[in-house]
């Protein structure tokens, strides 16, 4: 009669960490997915630079940004990426001091962000792979 209820507890118990682990791991899902702000294009002085990209990581997912070119003499490029819960309209404060320093810019939406694809969670290890996605 013990080993039956030692067999049902063990068992009960069994279930009961395997839906306290499934319940963690969706709690956990929720809180690394950031809120999702679409893109909305502003009409500014340098939009008339701006050209709307999109490009593939490595895993196959879409990433959208915004190319602007300098009229200045050309240094190079810069990538500039937003923070967590956010979108690459923040950035665009900085484009034109660059566009006027001579830097090619290019902003982009990482994963879960933006008009960027959507992904089972963000993390700084996807936020390097999307980084190093842009060629």
């Amino acid at each position: 009669m013990n080993l039956w209820l030692l067999a049902a507890s063990t068992l009960i118990a069994s279930i009961l960490v395997a839906i306290l682990f499934h319940c963690f791991h969706q709690r956990l899902r929720q809180q690394l997915t950031p809120t999702r702000e679409s893109v909305i294009a502003v009409e500014n002085a340098y939009s008339s630079n701006r050209q709307t990209i999109r490009f593939a990581t490595a895993h196959g997912l879409t990433l959208e940004g915004w190319w602007f070119t300098t009229t200045y003499e050309q240094k190079g490029h810069a990538l500039l990426t937003h923070g967590w819960g956010s979108n690459r309209t923040t950035l665009q404060p900085l484009v034109p001091v660059l566009l006027a320093a001579g830097w090619n810019v290019l902003i982009f939406d990482v994963r879960n962000h933006g008009n960027s694809d959507k992904d089972t969670f963000s993390s700084m290890p996807r936020f390097a792979e999307d980084i190093e996605s842009v060629k």
